[in-house]
């Protein structure tokens, strides 16, 4: 498959990686994949790392697809990262991140950039509240 994902960081991050050539249904299909393995299950927001670096060509209906995919994210889906180093690719994100909500999509050159700024967001995001309640202590020696 052209299309392969990972996750990382208890769950929190998803990593796809592309390869040439990939094409529309293998964006459909890993991205509806995903909804059912990870989003569906996520109880936090999940931040999504797209690594194109490897990606040369452009499928021609890219710019079509991305919408009806993006149109409704699934309500798990946080930030979203494209990484590229691809000039035409890298400017035809910051293009369509301008057009997203703010902090929706955002471009990077490496994967150690997404990355670290993932791990920058999810160390600012407040703590859960579930977490810091104190778990009763049973003291079954009676």
């Amino acid at each position: 498959m052209t299309i392969t994902y990972e996750t990382s960081h208890e769950g929190r991050v998803l990593i796809f990686k592309c390869l040439d050539p990939f094409t529309i249904m293998d964006l459909v299909e890993t991205t509806e994949l995903c909804q059912r393995e990870v989003f569906d299950k996520a109880t936090k927001k999940v931040y999504v790392i797209s690594d194109l670096t490897a990606v040369t060509r452009i499928p021609p209906d890219l710019l079509s697809a991305g919408h009806r995919v993006m149109k409704k994210p699934h309500p798990m889906t946080g930030p979203v990262f494209q990484v590229t180093t691809n000039e035409l690719l890298y400017r035809l994100v910051n293009v369509i991140s301008k057009l997203t909500p703010s902090g929706t999509v955002a471009v990077r050159k490496t994967l150690a950039d997404a990355i670290e700024e993932v791990e920058r967001m999810i160390a600012l995001e407040p703590p859960d509240p579930v977490a810091e309640i104190p778990q009763a202590q049973v003291n079954l020696a009676t």
